[in-house]
């Protein structure tokens, strides 16, 4: 499951069920810490699951190479449609990143560490940080308009913006993240929500990547004289 833990969803059936073996399909799909509820539209050929936050948009099935390698920096993210075809990227705000710990050989063996040991390129993501949730005062999920290109992604506020430069960093997409830290500035005094994502990209501080040192400096330049 992308968007939260399996373990906070709930789904709901109209279907009469008798023992537990028996069929069903899923009408409404509810993830209540991230405020989203589905609900299905059965139709003769197919089915769509269509939110009730984001009027006029379904969980969308198409296949395209485009979108998916966007998504590669996104990977809780899922897909959105409307019935004019424009797609947007529905991610968990409540989903806290950052890079696993790294465990080194120890000094007696023999097996050098490899080189992904060294910059690693995962994220671990933590739902249900009862702090980080805490702090994200209105929607618990950000809403990505995809531009017509299906190659790029619209901000729509600081704090999405934010968020996506910080999953980009933890990924090591350093040149991404030179693209957008022109969209991640201030002339306010930032929410509680912004603040933490501010300080989340400054733990990332120990990352000792040419191009990390690069990608700090461009940050340092657009950022200032801001409230960043």
């Amino acid at each position: 499951v992308r968007l939260d833990n399996l373990s906070h969803c709930l789904v709901w059936t109209e279907t009469v069920v008798a023992k537990a073996s028996d069929e069903c399909r899923a009408d409404v799909i509810e993830l209540p810490r991230l405020g989203l509820t589905f609900r299905a539209r059965h139709g003769a050929e197919s089915s769509r699951l269509y939110c009730d936050e984001h009027s006029g948009l379904f969980l969308s099935t198409q296949a395209c190479p485009s979108t998916e390698r966007m998504l590669q920096a996104i990977p809780h993210g899922v897909i959105l449609e409307n019935d004019q075809g424009e797609l947007f990227v529905l991610v968990s705000a409540a989903a806290r990143p950052s890079r696993p710990d790294i465990e080194w050989p120890s000094p007696g063996l023999s097996r050098a560490p490899l080189p992904s040991m060294h910059f690693p390129s995962d994220i671990v993501l933590e739902h249900g940080n009862r702090i980080w949730v805490a702090n994200i005062r209105e929607a618990k999920h950000y809403v990505y308009p995809v531009h017509i290109s299906r190659s790029a992604l619209f901000m729509p506020t600081l704090a999405s913006a934010l968020y996506l430069l910080v999953l980009r960093f933890a990924m090591r997409k350093y040149d991404e993240v030179c693209e957008m830290v022109s969209s991640c500035q201030s002339d306010t005094v930032l929410s509680p929500e912004e603040q933490q994502l501010w300080d989340l990209l400054e733990h990332m501080s120990s990352d000792s990547h040419p191009d990390a040192h690069a990608s700090r400096l461009k940050i340092s330049l657009a950022t200032l004289g801001s409230p960043l």
